[in-house]
């Protein structure tokens, strides 16, 4: 009995310390606090690109787009950020990744696959794998700030759009198998329909 005892005390801490890795997000954990250093381009510009090309004037503004345009709540899929930067992304470029009002800038990055286009206008940041679940609030929010300015440029990665009134053609009821999909997609369409719900 003494031996039993003696390993319960020796495992209930070991649990406590590996229960304790703070909340997670979509992109990754978060930690006990907003990572404080912020990972800029400066850090990863031999990986996308060797030679950089100097600022040139032009009147295009800078845009942040995302691919799919608006948030997926329904399955997992790649996440793409796309800079366009008319000056072209330099090595002093910086950007940063809000979810929820946390910088998980670092996480992000670390598990994306970042890449330049030849002329150095356009940067991608392809992150596999993102999963949003409907059931959460889903503040994404990029910020990118050229080399030599001061001036940030904000994007919010929009909501999906669903009207309540719209009946469109039922989605995906994936993760679903295809016998109950087939089994109760008839009835949702039927029931939606009666009572003028999408």
């Amino acid at each position: 009995m003494k031996r039993h005892k003696n390993s319960l005390f020796i495992f209930a801490p070991l649990v406590l310390v590996l229960s304790c890795a703070g909340p997670t997000s979509p992109f990754g954990g978060l930690g006990f606090s907003p990572p404080k250093k912020q990972k800029n381009f400066r850090h990863i510009a031999g990986e996308i690109d060797a030679s950089e090309k100097a600022d040139t004037f032009s009147t295009e503004p800078i845009s942040i787009n995302f691919f799919p345009k608006k948030q997926n709540l329904h399955e997992t899929n790649q996440f793409t950020v796309e800079i366009f930067d008319p000056a072209g992304v330099g090595p002093l470029s910086q950007i940063q990744l809000f979810y929820n009002k946390r910088d998980v800038t670092n996480f992000w990055i670390s598990r994306a696959q970042v890449f330049k286009t030849e002329e150095g206008r356009k940067l991608y940041l392809n992150f596999e794998g993102l999963k949003l679940p409907a059931a959460r609030d889903h503040q994404i929010i990029v910020r990118y700030q050229h080399g030599h300015t001061k001036n940030y440029t904000t994007s919010r990665y929009e909501l999906p759009e669903c009207s309540m009134a719209g009946l469109e053609p039922l989605g995906k009821l994936s993760p679903f198998s295809t016998e109950i999909t087939k089994r109760y997609e008839p009835l949702i369409e039927g029931l939606s329909g009666q009572e003028g719900v999408n």
